[in-house]
């Protein structure tokens, strides 16, 4: 079994697998990524877990929960990356767990700076400065695009942000103010 959607539980859940075949050399892979290149995201981050984290509370708001409930499928972008991005992934599990495998499989580090990782106005009314942050890099369930781009920058049309650079280091790093900060990177795993 290869994949995600990989889980455990003690309710029946279905779900659909679908396959389609590309040309040659037209995938988005998450080994493509090389030093220097940009590090951009689609969307906003945080949105899923802060609807969880409300709900814990007892309370709630229309806009995480959609995004908890009706994630939007970034095809469209998805699409536009091709012949752009260098490596791509989808932000399932958390920005730093998902970001770390597309590093580990380009054989590559990163430095991030956490202050441009795009936050929703509605997560900011409702949690700290430091609340935000924590969602924003370890929650789970954005489905949002994380990828890298060697060339200029990308329209403003597609409505990503760049929130990093590649490195060499070997490791994923976050920069906070100009400083690098301890943040864990080890994300979802499944059945654990």
């Amino acid at each position: 079994m290869i994949g995600g959607d990989t889980t455990s539980g003690d309710k029946v859940v279905a779900t659909v697998h679908m396959t389609g075949e590309l040309d040659a050399g037209g995938a988005l892979l998450r080994s493509g990524a090389k030093v220097d290149d940009t590090i951009y995201v689609t969307g906003t981050f945080g949105d899923a877990a802060a609807a969880l984290s409300l709900g814990q509370r007892g309370l709630h708001d229309d806009f995480l929960m959609r995004r908890f409930w009706r994630p939007e499928a970034r095809v469209g972008i998805g699409l536009d990356l091709a012949g752009r991005a260098t490596a791509a992934i989808d932000v399932s599990d958390d920005l730093l767990g998902d970001l770390d495998k597309l590093l580990q499989a380009s054989g590559a580090g990163a430095v991030i700076d956490i202050e441009r990782v795009p936050l929703s106005a509605a997560l900011r009314s409702h949690f700290t400065v430091d609340e935000q942050r924590l969602l924003a890099l370890t929650g789970g369930d954005d489905y949002e695009l994380c990828f890298t781009v060697s060339a200029a920058p990308l329209p403003r049309d597609l409505g990503c942000t760049a929130i990093g650079k590649v490195t060499a280091t070997g490791q994923l790093q976050c920069r906070l103010d100009g400083r690098i900060v301890d943040f864990d990177t080890n994300g979802y795993r499944h059945f654990q």
